[in-house]
């Protein structure tokens, strides 16, 4: 392009042009003054900084330009004459900041160049335009816009003096209007102008900086560029791929611009004469050009084009700083499951994948000194169309679109898209590998709330797998993923291994197994050494540390051993004995050995003992920590058992303490006496996908299922009163029931004592005391209150909160710690859920372990870790699922009372309360239903 003068400038042009405005002619003149001086000034640019793009006039000639060509014709008459004067010299002052020779710090100069433009501005309008009575208030606003051009766009539009309005000489002069031409006008200038392609050749030593480089080579790269007052179109073919980024970021600064502008400034003014006005909408592409080096996709989370989704997702779905893990260790899982459902070779009786005995390991890595978590499988793994089209669309499964086996469907636990946008949420940059059956290895990239994903092909590879590494945002221990993991993962399909990469580096760094560049945790080369290289650096560790851990359970042993009921010498000759058998190379027996040789035989001797064992402890755990362990593992086992019992009976006496317990076939019928009869039922239905184990615990009295037992309180120090011990429906008739049993005892008494001819016996009911001990079934326990008036039984008992003289049973210090109730946990897929799974078998007291697969699994809301608790949805799986569990857990109960020869009722059998939330009355009608069903059965 011919180089070009402020006179070829329209924008001059326009203000030289208003011949009836003597401001005008006299402010065009002042610019052509300016302009030869400027010009000189900013050739000074390129002595300072030489391999960068050019700033001198040019530039500025065609950012005044590039705004008048965006102004549409009332917006050019509603400008001023003062405005236009201020704006161009802006244009010619604004980088003027780097033309400044006595500045030492060059970097921090080029950076802050805007903040360097006061000092010009000053000098030249102290010298140059005094003879302009304003001048002082022309050079506060041209000072302002050259610092405006290189702010932080938030900050500016929040400073005060942006929305100043002065006046001169009856002109408008808007500081924020000009602020927003001169920053869409410096954006605007990115064409080849810019750079000089012959100079790049001819002073190439100028541009071995990269960024320079880069820079003078990414303005060579517009394949088409126009712009109107209507519309500013912008197409980008870019070779590499950090110039992509760099051309995505300019390309938005410009629109950003111009949206601030026009919702932000524009209506907050008044233009003169011209009403409503806008910028130009900014239609921008930027591709791969033909031969580049890699491949982009967009991602399509978002809901508007800032991307909001992300601000939702955050603060609203995945709310836990560990969601991303879960969902990310999901999507290993069910890739890694896909690769076996669709290996034809492979047979799958059931639709469960607990039962296909997947033997892989899912692993997770994570270095907290580097921020830095990848978790691997070597599942189905994704190629180019699988990451386009299903992992950067939130909702749509690639599992669906995959061959089917004839009997069930995959039962795939997550989505692609959902999973991966909790990683967005918490990660500041995530790499992808990954390789399908007879494809190219895919590596794709992507930053923190961007919506451009990067895409590269790489060698093809032996091995199917995904491997996804991310720097995550907010720093965390090892120990506290750890423990997140232990506590949400315990039933897996496949094994989960969890690697301490910092860890490993100190145990690697003593054992020389892998020769690798820790430093280099990013390289997938280095993660691959790793993964296979584990088990060769865990079986060098335990080489390294079994003698300790041999000295450590001898230190056991010895404590024992010392703290046994002895006299000093012989336990000294014991430890003799002890460490004579010891044939491998103990520290701690050499220790020991040297100690008791030269020891008198006193109490004294015996405290010095414990201190050399208490030194040699700690000196192994120093040596221990030289090799620490790094490697844990959650095995693909089932649910392991809860009780060592099938049945459990706890006999109480008639004060409700334990009189015993028994165990399974040491129980007999329950005609007489009382307790508790804990069953226990197994489910395991891999057609299904249950897996479960129930404790339902029953209260019994004189071979009944009850849900109270009552009785005097009188009674309890009362050795010679016989088991007054009854169990109401009523509460209210405790006083006639007991009443009635007392009579009964009473009248035997009578008629025994008229035999004996003792004639003094008689019965007084005013005698009996109207106050109870209370044993009853609230909340999913047993509590016991003591000595209540009949009046108060029924609300304490209905009273959840309520305490008054009352505990739980199950508190009582004579009763077996193992009797205790549990906690009850639903996992799906192995994976924790936040629903108590009891609440679906209201029968008596317990807990229940279960784990959902395939389709008896809950339907899960959006955060994929809570159930979908819409009522249709419950339902269905109350009347599917929900009832064969209820059904087993309620005949299996019924059986053992039938071989125990216990009397049952629908009413007694169920659980205490009814809970308010729908899942729960609907399991409770549910399972009042499913009893009659059993029951009338078994009478038919």
């Amino acid at each position: 392009m011919i180089n070009k003068s402020l006179i070829d400038c329209e924008m001059y042009k326009l203000l030289s042009n208003r011949k009836d405005s003597p401001m005008a002619q006299s402010l065009t003149g002042h610019l052509l003054t300016m302009e030869s001086q400027s010009s000189s000034a900013l050739e000074y640019i390129k002595v300072n900084f030489p391999s960068y793009t050019e700033h001198g006039i040019q530039h500025s000639l065609r950012i005044i330009d590039y705004v008048y060509s965006i102004l549409n014709n009332d917006m050019k008459k509603s400008i001023s004459d003062i405005e236009i004067f201020c704006f161009i010299m802006s244009a010619l002052f604004h980088d003027m900041g780097m033309s400044l020779a006595d500045v030492d710090d060059k970097e921090n100069q080029r950076k802050y160049h805007h903040l360097y433009a006061k000092r010009p501005v000053n000098d030249y309008c102290n010298k140059y335009l005094i003879a302009i009575s304003e001048y002082r208030r022309i050079c506060d606003c041209v000072s302002f816009i050259c610092e405006a051009h290189g702010r932080n766009i938030a900050e500016l539009y929040e400073d005060s003096k942006f929305m100043k309005e002065d006046s001169i000489q009856g002109q408008i002069l808007r500081y924020g209007l000009l602020s927003v031409l001169l920053r869409i006008g410096d954006l605007m200038d990115m064409q080849e102008g810019r750079t000089n392609e012959f100079n790049m050749h001819l002073n190439s030593t100028y541009y071995l900086d990269e960024v320079s480089s880069e820079h003078h080579e990414r303005h060579l790269e517009i394949d088409n560029y126009s712009h109107t007052p209507n519309k500013i179109i912008i197409s980008i073919k870019t070779k590499k791929r950090q110039r992509f980024i760099i051309w995505n970021e300019w390309l938005q600064y410009l629109d950003d611009e111009i949206m601030y502008a026009n919702s932000h400034y524009l209506p907050r003014i008044v233009v003169q004469d011209i009403g409503y006005y806008r910028f130009p909408e900014v239609i921008k592409s930027v591709m791969p050009d033909e031969g580049a080096n890699f491949l982009i996709e967009e991602i399509h989370f978002q809901v508007d084009d800032k991307g909001a989704l992300w601000d939702i997702l955050t603060n609203s779905i995945y709310t836990h700083e560990f969601d991303f893990i879960r969902e990310i260790i999901q999507n290993a899982i069910d890739a890694t499951l896909l690769k076996y459902y669709v290996d034809d070779s492979k047979y799958f009786e059931f639709v469960s994948p607990r039962s296909w005995n997947v033997d892989e390991t899912i692993m997770i890595l994570y270095s907290e000194s580097k921020n830095m978590l990848v978790v691997c499988d070597q599942g189905i793994g994704m190629d180019e169309s699988d990451i386009r089209n299903y992992l950067f669309k939130a909702a749509d499964s690639g599992y669906k679109h995959k061959k089917k086996r004839k009997k069930f469907e995959y039962p795939s636990i997550a989505k692609f898209g959902i999973g991966f946008v909790a990683c967005l949420t918490k990660a500041l940059n995530i790499e992808i590998i990954s390789q399908a059956k007879d494809s190219e290895q895919i590596k794709a990239e992507i930053e923190e709330k961007s919506t451009i994903a990067f895409i590269e092909k790489k060698i093809k590879t032996n091995e199917t797998g995904t491997s996804i590494k991310m720097t995550v945002k907010n720093k965390f221990s090892f120990d506290e993923l750890r423990q997140y993991i232990y506590n949400t993962f315990s039933y897996p399909s496949i094994g989960i291994q969890l690697i301490d990469i910092d860890k490993l580096c100190i145990v690697n760094d003593k054992t020389n197994c892998l020769n690798l560049d820790f430093d280099n945790l990013n390289s997938s080369e280095v993660i691959s050494l790793i993964i296979h290289g584990i088990d060769n650096i865990r079986e060098k560790r335990y080489i390294n540390i079994s003698k300790y851990i041999q000295d450590e359970k001898l230190i056991h042993k010895i404590v024992l051993f010392l703290d046994e009921d002895k006299d000093i010498q012989t336990k000294i000759n014991g430890l003799r004995v002890m460490l004579s058998a010891i044939t491998y190379d103990s520290i701690i027996k050499n220790r020991i050995d040297n100690f008791i040789k030269k020891v008198d035989y006193n109490t004294h001797t015996l405290k010095c003992l414990h201190e050399v064992v208490k030194k040699s402890m700690n000196e192994i755990n120093i040596l221990k920590d030289e090799y620490p362990e790094f490697s844990y593992v959650i095995n693909n086992s089932g649910i392991e058992d809860i009780t060592d019992y099938e049945i459990l009976d706890v006999e109480l006496d008639k004060a409700f303490n334990v009189k015993q317990v028994l165990k399974d076939n040491s129980i007999n019928q329950k005609s007489e006496g009382r307790g508790i009869l804990y069953i226990r039922t197994q489910i395991y239905e891999p057609k299904l996908g249950i897996e479960w184990q129930a404790i339902n615990c029953f209260l019994y009295n004189l071979g009944k299922i009850e849900k109270n037992l009552l009785r005097m309180s009188s009674d309890a120090e009362d050795s010679e009163i016989s088991d007054n011990i009854i169990s109401l429906d009523e509460i209210g008739d405790a006083d006639y029931e007991m009443s009635l049993k007392y009579e009964e005892d009473d009248n035997e008494q009578y008629y025994e004592n008229i035999l004996r001819g003792n004639n003094e016996y008689s019965y007084d009911s005013e005698v009996m005391v109207h106050n109870y001990d209370v044993t009853y079934i609230k909340e999913n326990d047993f509590y016991l209150i003591f000595d209540i008036e009949l009046k108060n039984i029924e609300a304490v008992i209905s009273d959840k909160n309520s305490k008054t003289n009352g505990y739980r049973l199950l508190d009582n210090p004579l009763i077996p710690e193992q009797l205790e109730i549990g906690e009850s946990k639903l996992y799906q897929d192995g994976i924790l859920m936040s629903l108590n799974p009891h609440i679906l078998i209201p029968l008596g007291v317990g807990w229940s372990i279960c784990n959902l697969t395939a389709d008896a699994r809950f339907e899960l809301n959006a955060s994929r870790h809570e159930i979908n608790m819409n009522r249709t949805i419950i339902d269905n799986w109350l009347n599917t699922h929900g009832k064969t569990i209820q059904q087993v857990v309620a005949r299996h109960c019924i059986h053992v009372f039938q071989k125990l020869h216990l009397k049952y009722s629908i009413e007694k059998l169920m659980s205490g309360d009814i809970q308010h939330d729908y899942i729960s009355k609907q399991s409770y009608y549910n399972m009042e239903s499913n009893l009659k069903e059993i029951i009338a059965k078994l009478v038919n």
